[in-house]
């Protein structure tokens, strides 16, 4: 969501030494893919630009998706893991030659592609785009491994034996585990900077985090071309029913009514995710492996150079709309927006924030 600090935590009996987190990741793709390497690296690939996208269904992912489909030097955009019938449905009315849907699961082994599809796709694609994610701020990381850092790592395995470059759609909420005398977070790796090692907390960004790191080693290991694109408050007209910034902006301008953030910390970074999904496209376009050699992990913010102070909320809901706005002290805000329809998991999670006093 918008740029995050956060003040330390206790620690917890749910302990994990990060770093060691992906490194057994990393060392596991070894033992499990050896023979599946040495059989995909034999099949011939097509030439031509084919892309595999995770979360095409989703909030970004759809335009990413009309990005690709619009680009003439894409000819196939396999869209693997779709969930549900509704997320194929989706896919489908975009009525383009070049999209073809795979039934899965971000959950399981290869994202449930079965193994011919799997050994075809390692031969054949150029480019990985992994945007599919879990989007919740409530779960443990626990809760999100499997959807959000093994499916990291099931790619990785998909890209190893061909050296497929994989695009990440990370956060800039991995910045939240940065000093504040060292933000802004530049475009670097967060290797430096870990999680605290209380898992319970800040499960998605830890899960960013460790993705991130998986991927960095895939780098170093594999010689896989990786690039971390880590987008700020990405709001829109179609946000989905459980974002953090798309209620919060949407129930002030409803209620006329701001929350009351003075004494708050931080900032309120918000792209557009048209915006978002557009430098995406650029960068993918942007000469790959094959051409330039292996490179170091390339990281690419997306943020907006008018992020404004969190206190300057009302402020800025004002100037968008031409009129000031009110304002309720933050609890009192959150309970009035529960009745006018927003979403219970996003209250809660406000509440959450506010209760411990946490910095935007």
């Amino acid at each position: 969501m918008a740029r995050r600090l956060w003040s330390n935590h206790s620690v917890s009996s749910s302990h994990f030494a990060w770093e060691d987190e992906a490194c057994v990741l990393i060392s596991d793709l070894d033992l499990e893919y050896a023979n599946l390497e040495a059989e995909s690296a034999s099949l011939t690939g097509d030439a031509g630009k084919i892309m595999i996208l995770t979360g095409a269904s989703g909030f970004l992912g759809k335009q990413i998706l009309q990005g690709l489909v619009s680009s003439p030097s894409v000819s196939e955009v396999h869209c693997i893991a779709a969930r549900s019938q509704t997320s194929m449905e989706k896919l489908n009315a975009n009525e383009s030659s070049k999209i073809i849907v795979h039934t899965g699961d971000l959950t399981l082994p290869r994202l449930g592609l079965d193994i011919t599809t799997a050994r075809s796709l390692a031969s054949r694609a150029n480019i990985i785009v992994h945007n599919g994610t879990d989007v919740s701020f409530l779960k443990s990381y626990s809760s999100l491994k499997k959807s959000n850092v093994d499916s990291t790592a099931e790619l990785v395995r998909l890209a190893k034996p061909c050296r497929i470059p994989i695009h990440f759609v990370s956060s800039a909420g991995v910045a939240g585990f940065v000093p504040r005398n060292e933000l802004p977070l530049r475009e670097v790796s967060v290797a430096a900077y870990p999680p605290p090692r209380d898992s319970s907390a800040h499960g998605y960004q830890i899960a960013k985090w460790v993705s991130e790191r998986l991927l960095e080693m895939a780098n170093q290991q594999y010689g896989l071309d990786i690039v971390l694109h880590r987008p700020t408050g990405i709001v829109g007209e179609d946000a989905p029913d459980a974002n953090i910034l798309g209620n919060l902006l949407h129930y002030s301008r409803q209620l006329e009514l701001a929350p009351d953030m003075d004494g708050w910390d931080g900032y309120l970074d918000l792209v557009d995710v048209e915006a978002v999904a557009q430098q995406i496209v650029a960068v993918l376009e942007s000469p790959n492996v094959s051409e330039t050699g292996v490179r170091a992990v390339r990281v690419v913010h997306t943020c907006n150079p008018g992020a404004f102070p969190v206190h300057e909320l009302a402020e800025y809901l004002g100037r968008t709309r031409g009129k000031p706005l009110g304002a309720l002290p933050m609890t009192e805000w959150i309970g009035r927006a529960m009745q006018a329809g927003m979403n219970e998991m996003v209250g809660l999670y406000l509440q959450e924030v506010t209760s411990k006093r946490l910095s935007w």
